[in-house]
C-alpha cells in the first residue's frame, strides 16, 4: 500500500512530466512559427528582387512590375514566389511585358 509520501512524490513527478510535455509543445509551436516567418521573409526578398529586375527590364515602376508579376502568376496558377525566383535567375517570360 502506497504511503502518503509515495502519493505526494508520484503527484510531483506527474506534475513535472506534464510541465515538460507542455514546454515541449510550446517549443515545437515556436519552431513552426519561426520556420513560417523565415519562409515568408525569404519569399519577400525574392519577390522584391524580381520586382526590381522587371522594373528595370521593362522600364516601368516597381508597382507596375509587381502588378505584372502577380497577374502573370495568377493567370497561370503559378506561385508568385516560384515565378519571382525564375525571374531573379534570368528567365523572364515574354508575356510579362504585355500583361497589364
Amino acid at each position: 500500500m502506497p504511503t502518503r509520501e509515495d502519493l505526494c512524490l508520484a503527484q510531483v513527478l506527474a506534475d513535472a512530466a506534464g510541465i515538460c510535455l507542455q514546454h515541449r509543445q510550446t517549443l515545437l509551436a515556436k519552431d513552426e512559427v519561426i520556420g513560417q516567418l523565415e519562409t515568408a521573409v525569404e519569399s519577400r526578398i525574392v519577390i522584391e528582387q524580381a520586382k526590381g529586375v522587371l522594373a528595370s527590364r521593362l522600364g516601368v515602376d516597381v508597382e507596375e512590375a509587381f502588378a505584372r508579376l502577380r497577374a502573370h502568376a495568377r493567370s497561370r496558377q503559378q506561385r508568385l514566389t516560384e515565378l519571382a525566383a525564375q525571374i531573379t535567375q534570368g528567365t523572364i517570360p515574354a508575356e510579362l511585358d504585355t500583361v497589364v
